[in-house]
């Protein structure tokens, strides 16, 4: 008899899935996998819905009700644009915006 196995569902703990999802990781610019904000670097990466006081004018406000969704086909799209990157530096950068790196 053949057996077939599928994967239906995987889980783990935020550094696991970070890896099987080629992320950069919850302490990037991009940490959130579900959302697409930009992180501020203050001695560490944090994530704040409404930038520090003294440099309000340099970060974008969210709305925690409405944060922008990462969508599969943006993620596809990045992914893209990662293989077309010229030179290494190019590519790092782009992981940096992204959030995403492609092995």
């Amino acid at each position: 008899f053949l057996l077939r196995a599928h994967v239906l569902l995987w889980s783990g703990d935020t550094p696991g899935l970070t890896k099987l999802m080629y992320l950069t990781g919850h302490n990037s610019y991009k940490g959130c996998r579900f959302c697409d904000i930009r992180g501020i670097y203050l001695n560490h990466v944090y994530f704040p819905t409404k930038p520090p006081m003294e440099k309000e004018n340099e970060y974008e406000r969210y709305d925690p009700e409405n944060l922008p969704l990462r969508t599969h086909k943006q993620f596809k799209d990045r992914i893209f644009q990662l293989n077309q990157a010229n030179s290494k530096r190019e590519r790092k950068e782009l992981e940096t915006e992204f959030g995403i790196y492609d092995s």
